[in-house]
């Protein structure tokens, strides 16, 4: 879609609700869900932060950080390892997936005190107008 401000928009409506405070609703796509989804933990917009990691790695690194023929394996990788990261990705981009890929909420980049002005004030970006 295209936003009113001009700028492209990618959205997926195959499972959108509305959710006032946290919904329990298990879907999809197994490389992208969150540690919180799988853990039944109750889940908001933080899911939004991790699955964004989860693409901007994909789209490094040609690859999903958490891959496997069995997405039950893909699972346990997300719930107990951390992503592997291929000899030349860049550093700066290292570092805000890192902080995008948090599994303790209080900590995952979005979902802190200054929400996404802490995306868009990271060093990848300083060169981006």
């Amino acid at each position: 879609m295209i936003a009113d401000d001009g700028y492209l928009k990618l959205i997926d409506f195959g499972f959108a609700k509305v959710v006032t405070k946290r919904t329990y609703t298990i879907c999809g796509t197994p490389e992208y869900i969150a540690p919180e989804i799988l853990l039944n933990q109750g889940h908001s917009k933080p899911v939004d932060w991790w699955t964004f990691g989860i693409l901007i790695y994909e789209m490094h690194a040609g690859h999903a950080p958490f891959v496997d023929d069995d997405p039950m394996n893909i699972y346990k990788k997300i719930i107990n390892t951390k992503p592997r990261y291929p000899d030349g990705f860049d550093k700066d981009l290292k570092s805000l997936i890192k902080h995008l890929l948090r599994r303790d909420l209080s900590k995952r980049f979005g979902n802190l005190v200054n929400g996404v002005s802490d995306i868009f004030d990271h060093r990848f970006f300083a060169t981006l107008d």
